[in-house]
């Protein structure tokens, strides 16, 4: 609806997955990434990033180099496809901290934004800083600090259409 006539919008989304192919729960392994493969889609916004800051994630031995790899991974299985999708990569909303999940913030921050935002430039994609852009007064965020209440799926959904249609 926020895009108006035109787009067919799908969710490929899953709770708690990560861009890390070494990660506890890999995007890439799931049903969801090769349906979305299949789908062919036009558009693709990737918001991944959030599951890798845990700890167990994160201190994987080369686990920097793990998730840049996999998001090339990615980006080039939809790059492959015949429709040459536009990417955007979309950094991760806040996380309260602590929070019940070990999502830590301070990585996405100091580690994840910067990586996205390197590779987006490098590959030519867009960028959008949903960290940044992202403002809860309380009502955003679900108590466990991480997941988006309606109202801040809706404001996550808002950032994304302005981008895609300014």
């Amino acid at each position: 609806r926020r895009l108006g006539t035109g787009y067919v919008v799908k969710n490929f989304g899953m709770s708690g997955r990560t861009m890390m192919n070494t990660g506890d729960r890999p995007f890439q392994k799931e049903k969801a990434w090769h349906n979305c493969l299949e789908w062919k889609p036009d558009i693709v916004v990737i918001k991944l990033g959030t599951n890798d800051s845990k700890s167990k994630n994160w201190s994987l031995p080369a686990a920097k180099e793990d998730y840049i790899n996999s998001l090339r991974q990615m980006v080039d299985s939809l790059r492959s496809l015949p429709t040459i999708p536009r990417i955007i990569l979309a950094a991760p909303i806040p996380a309260a901290t602590p929070n019940p999940f070990g999502i830590q913030d301070a990585v996405i921050t100091a580690d994840i934004i910067p990586a996205l935002q390197k590779f987006a430039k490098k590959q030519k994609l867009e960028f959008l800083d949903l960290h940044a852009l992202f403002k809860d007064d309380g009502k955003q965020l679900q108590s466990d600090g991480v997941h988006p209440t309606d109202k801040g799926a809706a404001q996550i959904a808002d950032l994304v259409a302005k981008q895609i249609r300014p």
